[in-house]
């Protein structure tokens, strides 16, 4: 009672915990993902062309605009359609328009700030129905004129009139100054939506004249008014700027999928906002704004979380679907050890005239004492631990746990007594439905394989495929349904009745293999039995007739260590592959160990590439230039595919991506102008062919699928630095290589202070270290690795249950022999045969099953959302972790085997003749 009552309370708090645990998991991922998102990319942003319908709302007693409502009515209510018509549950994470009118800035006469006054101002206005909730009104007042009212009011920020030397009252060409602000929150995200408002341009690069530029906010009156110091004011047709924020809080991986399908249909094509209101005047709708192009940079940050989301959902069910199913089959093992104990009560109630009713109920009432109880404070610590984000559905399995053993129990055959039967007579009318269950489980386990594989079942994120990365959805939600459903997930899983049968690929998988094993060991075991039976020992021969009449391994034990052995392939080897797969692509992405882009606009000279290659820690520089996208001409092709054109210096670039896969290939082009060779797209022409790229001839000399680390164009040329045809050679970006134990941060800063302010320095190994550290990638690691710990405690118990349940017939065997004289050692010998062969051909099968998993996951789910990169990362087996893990589950398994021996020891001929007489 007391071991079924511990395997339900760790079943269950697991059941129960796992779907809480990923949920939280793929929310944290998430918010992750958006957290790395620029600001402005929590909106749905419009930049529309034409003008606003200025017409009164339908009901200016409720819009409250007030005054304003005869001019900004009607576009309200069109902002406001547009919303209330978004499908749900994205409507409900859409909040109310915002929106802005911006003029172009004008040039109104010389910097006053130069002595004497030079250079040029520009000054442009934006409108804001709601700049008091973002600034405040440092002195002054805010602009209130109309059109008549000249100069045209602005107030402008404390730092653009430090820069301007204006005050309140200060006259800029057509404007005045009417008040001064400062920001509410400088860190808002406004600001980035809006720029050039709280600090000023100021473009001054020693060569050209000072040019400032000054965007202010002026009064609604006045919306659209530029003035210039030439001409006075005139009316334009402003910049309108509409934004809606979006709320992406408490998102979890199927939420954020529908969620990401949704705006992907939001954003693919104009979204109406008709003028519903009737008797407009004609030149009113003239060039009136009446759709909204919806835009947002969060779609693919939001899709590639789902995607990790549910990938790590297919990661958590082939990582624990095995040890689960050998936990419940161990626990289903102690239940049977506890109807065997209580089978002589039972057989002496039913011989008092117990019904067999009154035994099942008293069998339930037993199983219920043992399973519930834990099952419920397994559940209600969950529910602590996880409080409102606790799973409904694991707390319901959990619930399920508990009552399984009364049911098991409850459902059993009544013994009623009766003389003991050898188990090694009638072997052959034990089930004639073995064979039948045995070739329906071979045949599920090669169906949901291939669905797995083939990827026919799931769905993706609304778009298209786009290369194989795309079909990362597909293929793990397949295998993810059962888990990203009991997370809260919604109908959808659930209702897919062939995901459950594609989810359970790796239970199956291991179900197969111990009908295998099952089957297959006892053959090799025959031949070590006639081979035994020649010899002098009687120990080996013994033993081995023994495992083979009275087989203490089932299905239970060898699915446990089936099981684990698997998870300990399957560990060492995903993780092997994330990590080699994360630093190739981060490797690759940059192009080189670190990737320097920005400096002067006239590039990277001479001088400043030759400090950088003596920096300590650089190994090797490279320089590279894009130099514009052209139409390139290809003999027997009607169409004309336009080309990016890019310089490099090839002989250095080969030695900085040295070790860098797919790294450009180290060719030695001419520089000649009259046509020089170049490295095409191999879509664009084979390698000979002379193109004409704009008005240039160029010969290309070899193709290649991609310039790793130059561009992610398809469709390129690249000509060697030399090549004066298409301009001058100014490179902006700059490969390095890094000396071993070289400091990245080091060699940035010095890069840096050689470039000056504005350089970027991007490192591939703190690339890949941000995806290692992301919360999902962490969450699989510690799912492997809770895995193999679990499937190594459930062999444990599935071994020494096994013992006990085969105790009888053990205590029985060792007083025998040890009345005919075996030795303390060549009993132990006899106890090791009961389980040893099966249990080594399982460790054997399951190195095997664990190349299958691993196989299985690098098919079946596309692992490009953990690894970053375009492509599939390849397969790579650490061959002394796994060794290390292979070797530590055969210390487990050997040990599980040698606890049982003590014990049997113990056992007498008085026992042995008590066990008969009972």
């Amino acid at each position: 009672m007391v071991t079924i009552a511990v395997l339900v309370l760790a079943l269950a708090a697991l059941t129960a915990a796992i779907p809480s645990a990923f949920s939280r998991l793929a929310t944290r991922e998430i918010d992750q993902s958006i957290a790395g998102a620029s600001a402005t990319s929590r909106y749905l942003v419009a930049r529309p062309s034409g003008h606003i319908v200025t017409h009164p709302s339908r009901d200016p007693d409720t819009s409250g605009l007030g005054d304003l409502d005869p001019i900004f009515g009607t576009w309200q209510d069109q902002l406001a359609d547009l919303r209330a018509k978004l499908p749900e549950p994205l409507r409900s994470r859409v909040g109310a328009a915002r929106w802005t009118w911006t003029s172009e800035p004008g040039d109104t006469g010389p910097n006053p700030q130069g002595d004497p006054p030079s250079g040029s101002t520009l000054i442009g206005t934006r409108t804001d129905l709601h700049a008091k909730d973002v600034a405040r009104l440092v002195t002054g007042n805010w602009p209130t004129g109309d059109l008549t009212d000249l100069p045209v009011q602005i107030a402008i920020s404390e730092a653009s009139a430090a820069a301007l030397g204006a005050q309140v009252g200060s006259e800029l060409g057509g404007y005045r100054v009417v008040g001064l602000f400062a920001p509410i929150d400088p860190a808002a995200d406004y600001w980035q939506l809006n720029p050039g408002m709280i600090t000023p341009n100021i473009f001054d690069d020693g060569n050209l004249p000072m040019r400032i530029t000054v965007i202010g906010f002026t009064g609604p009156g006045q919306a659209g008014i530029t003035a210039q110091s030439a001409d006075g004011a005139r009316q334009t047709d402003p910049a309108v700027l509409v934004w809606y924020p979006l709320d992406l809080s408490g998102l979890t991986s199927e939420s954020a999928r529908h969620l990401v399908a949704q705006l992907r249909k939001v954003v693919a094509a104009p979204q109406p906002m008709p003028v519903t209101l009737p008797n407009i005047p004609a030149d009113a709708m003239r060039r009136a704004i009446t759709s909204l192009t919806l835009t947002t940079e969060v779609i693919d940050r939001l899709g590639a979380a789902a995607d990790r989301g549910a990938v790590g959902a297919a990661f958590l069910v082939i990582a624990l679907s095995g040890p689960a199913a050998a936990a419940l089959a161990v626990l289903m093992l102690a239940i049977g050890a506890l109807r065997r104990r209580d089978r002589s009560t039972m057989a002496l109630l039913a011989a008092r005239g117990a019904t067999p009713l009154r035994l099942r109920l008293l069998r339930a009432t037993a199983g219920a004492v043992a399973g519930i109880p834990p099952a419920l404070v397994a559940a209600f610590g969950v529910a602590l631990l996880f409080g409102p984000g606790t799973s409904a559905t694991g707390v319901v399995l959990a619930c399920a746990v508990g009552i399984l053993p009364a049911a098991l129990l409850a459902a059993a055959p009544i013994d009623r007594g009766g003389a003991s039967v050898r188990p090694d007579v009638g072997l052959r009318a034990r089930s004639r439905l073995r064979p039948v269950i045995e070739v329906a489980v071979l045949l599920l386990a090669a169906v949901s394989v291939y669905l797995l594989v083939a990827g026919g079942v799931g769905g993706g994120l609304g778009s298209p495929p786009v290369g194989y990365a795309s079909n990362t959805a597909a293929k793990a939600a397949a295998a993810g349904s059962a888990v990203s459903g009991a997370a809260g997930s919604g109908a959808d899983a659930a209702a897919r009745g062939p995901d459950l049968l594609v989810a359970a690929a790796p239970l199956l998988l291991i179900a197969a293999a111990g009908v295998i094993v099952l089957r297959l060991y006892p053959l090799p075991l025959r031949a070590v039995a006639r081979v035994l039976r020649r010899r002098r020992g009687s120990v080996g021969f013994l033993g081995s007739l023994r495992a083979l009449r009275d087989p203490m391994v089932g299905m239970v034990p060898v699915l446990a260590v089936l099981a684990g052995v698997a998870v300990a392939g399957l560990s060492a080897t995903t993780l092997a592959t994330l990590d080699a797969g994360t630093e190739r692509a981060a490797l690759t992405e940059t192009g080189a160990a670190m990737r320097v882009t920005g400096g002067p606009a006239s590039g990277v000279t001479d001088a400043q590439y030759e400090q950088i290659t003596r920096i300590p820690g650089v190994a090797a520089a490279s320089r590279f230039a894009r130099i514009d996208a052209v139409p390139v001409t290809v003999p027997g092709r009607a169409t004309k595919p336009t080309a990016e054109v890019l310089l490099a210096d090839l002989p250095s670039l080969a030695v900085a991506q040295q070790g860098v896969p797919g790294a450009v290939p180290a060719l030695g082009l001419s520089g000649g102008d009259e046509a020089p060779m170049a490295i095409g797209a191999a879509d664009l022409a084979s390698p000979g062919t002379i193109v004409i790229a704009g008005t240039h001839p160029v010969t290309v000399a070899a193709v290649t699928d991609r310039l790793t680390g130059l561009t992610r164009a398809t469709t390129f040329l690249l000509l060697d630095a030399r090549v004066t045809a298409f301009g001058p050679f100014q490179p902006t970006t700059v490969l390095v290589s890094l000396a071993p134990r070289a400091d990245p941060a080091a060699v940035g800063a010095a890069i840096t202070g050689v470039l000056g302010p504005g350089t970027t320095v991007s490192v591939a190994a703190a690339t890949a270290a941000e995806l290692k550290n992301g919360a999902m990638v962490g969450g699989i690691r510690a799912a492997l690795y809770g895995a193999l710990v679990a499937a190594a405690a459930v062999t444990i118990a599935a071994l020494l249950l096994t013992v006990v349940a085969g105790a009888r017939s053990r205590m029985r065997l060792m007083a025998v022999v040890r009345i005919l004289g075996l030795t303390r050692r060549q009993r132990s010998a006899l106890l090791l045969w009961e389980q040893a062969p099966g249990a080594v051909a399982a460790l054997i099968a399951g190195a095997g099953l664990g190349v299958a998993l691993t196989a299985l996951v690098h098919a079946a789910i596309d692992l490009v959302p953990f690894t970053g990169g375009r492509t599939q990362p390849p397969l790579v087996v650490d061959g002394p972790a796994l060794a290390m893990l292979l070797s530590g589950f055969v210390a487990v398994v050997a040990a599980a085997l040698a606890l049982g021996i003590p014990v049997a020891h113990r056992t007498t001929a008085a026992t042995a003749i008590a066990i008969d007489e009972e």
